[in-house]
């Protein structure tokens, strides 16, 4: 796991941190039907997750997430905006979506547990 830097033009409140994290996904779908799914986490900070989708979700779609990381401890329950949506090619030709998620509401213990695992992950 380490750090991803940040572009000179960035300005992030917090540090992201390269490391697969479990998440499952409650939202509405397309078609307004309450849907669960889970994908792993490229990045994470206290801010915010980055994940590979198989299928685009709306910018603006609300998610509730559970962050399973790695210390054992109960998932970190987030809601959390899709903020940015980027169409890549995947390995068999097909295409894949990296979709940026920030954070809506985090209790401050989670939000201190987010820094500690960033912060403190070798």
């Amino acid at each position: 796991m380490k750090k991803s830097p940040d572009k000179p033009s960035e300005r992030r409140l917090f540090y992201r941190l390269d490391s697969s994290v479990a998440v499952l996904r409650t939202f509405l779908d397309h078609e307004n039907d309450l849907r669960r799914d889970g994908v792993i986490a490229r990045n994470v900070s206290a801010g915010g997750i980055l994940f590979i989708n198989n299928e685009s979700l709306p910018v603006g779609c609300v998610s509730e997430l559970e962050l399973y990381l790695p210390d054992g401890q109960k998932p970190i329950v987030a809601l959390g905006r899709v903020v940015r949506v980027e169409e890549l090619e995947s390995e068999n030709g097909g295409h894949v979506y990296e979709t940026g998620v920030q954070f809506l509401h985090l209790q401050e213990s989670e939000t201190t547990r987010l820094h500690r695992f960033c912060n403190h992950a070798e």
